[in-house]
């Protein structure tokens, strides 16, 4: 009690020294916005924004149904796999195959069903098990054939909508005049910065889990962007229990397996502690992995170029975390934030301010989700 006694007597009543509070209350610091600092910036031109997305296509694809007999001389593969991976013109340019030891020499096609010449190159004919890895070696062009038939992958133009984030600030001539605590000499600078902070953090959470839709009446529409939670579909994993190093690297080699490489994990604050707690003996602090002045733990990476940064963020839900190819994401925006000065009202000074931002998320199979850790 006597403790509790001294603490209440030690507080300064007075208000001369109330000059240093107001800044710190509604500070916000580079953790808490890293989203926005670690993506390059994108100026985009339109309300629904476009974006390319290609792919080269994929060198391997897994057995539909088991080959239980050497004789056979059909291999059936994933469904959409013949048409996607395999030429049109295989019946005339054969393809070279190998499952498991054994090689095979596609001689046609139909839809997802191979006719292959068995044991090619003198290799051994052996059964092969449902889901077994099928690699796609090579196209074969017979010397002196002409008219091979052109093969082109058709790209596709994945979109996200603009969304525009603002605040309207209106202060009273009465109180920009009253004396302020806290070292405000501006309640309208003061009131323009809080409300700059906050578009900063709510700017930061749609990135992070925004849902993309249009709705409107037709005169008029309401466009929000998506987020990383929305654009992720792939990779997309429900879990439970606590995390595991299993979950952490079958994304990893997901994403390699996208063509993509791995570069951040972010999550919660406990989810990052976690993580790092599993690689413990793995985890180092790396001065070149920083996000705006604050030094990143990483756990070293086996399949990439550097470390996987580990950054908590106050954001992200408990339970989940996104693993990101960094240099595949853009924050597109028609206009950054900025203010305009509006009509006063009466003796009121009225400012408004606001921008206009999207996510790009390219290649999306080269990123992962994974939620409802405990």
């Amino acid at each position: 009690m006597a403790i509790i006694t001294d603490l209440m007597q030690s507080y300064d009543q007075s208000d001369a020294n109330d000059y240093t509070i107001a800044e710190g209350v509604h500070m916000i610091s580079p953790t808490d916005t890293p989203l926005q600092l670690m993506f390059p910036k994108l100026q985009v031109g339109s309300v629904k924004d476009e974006w390319i997305e290609d792919e080269l296509t994929a060198q391997t694809t897994a057995l539909a149904a088991a080959i239980t007999s050497t004789t056979a001389t059909t291999v059936t593969v994933a469904t959409g796999d013949g048409t996607d991976r395999f030429p049109s013109d295989v019946d005339t340019y054969n393809v070279v195959i190998r499952i498991g030891q054994e090689y095979m020499l596609v001689t046609s096609k139909s839809t997802d069903t191979l006719t292959v010449t068995r044991g090619y190159g003198s290799t051994t004919k052996t059964t092969h098990a449902s889901g077994a890895t099928l690699h796609i070696i090579s196209q074969m062009e017979h010397e002196g054939s002409d008219g091979k038939e052109a093969i082109a992958r058709s790209r596709i133009r994945p979109s996200n909508y603009v969304q525009t984030l603002s605040r309207t600030v209106e202060v009273s001539g009465v109180q920009e005049a009253i004396k302020k605590l806290g070292g405000i000499t501006s309640e309208v600078d003061y009131q323009i910065m809080q409300a700059m902070r906050q578009l900063a953090l709510e700017l930061e959470k749609t990135v992070v889990m925004g849902v993309k839709a249009q709705v409107g009446d037709g005169s008029s529409s309401f466009r929000t962007m998506g987020g990383l939670w929305a654009m992720i579909s792939t990779n997309r994993t429900s879990d439970s229990g606590n995390i595991d190093t299993d979950a952490i690297e079958a994304d990893i080699r997901s994403i390699w397996d996208a063509g993509g490489v791995p570069r951040a994990i972010v999550t919660s604050g406990k989810l990052a502690q976690d993580i790092s707690n599993l690689y413990a003996d793995r985890v180092r602090t790396d001065v070149q992995t920083v996000v705006g002045g604050v030094n990143i733990t990483s756990i070293i990476n086996p399949l990439g170029v550097g470390p996987i940064a580990i950054i908590p963020h106050r954001m992200v839900a408990g339970g989940e975390y996104y693993m990101l190819d960094t240099t595949r994401i853009a924050l597109g925006y028609l206009h950054p934030f900025h203010m305009k000065d509006l009509s006063d009202d009466g003796d009121a000074d009225k400012r408004w301010i606001g921008g206009d931002y999207t996510l790009q998320l390219m290649n999306e199979k080269a990123h992962a989700y994974r939620y409802g850790f405990s």
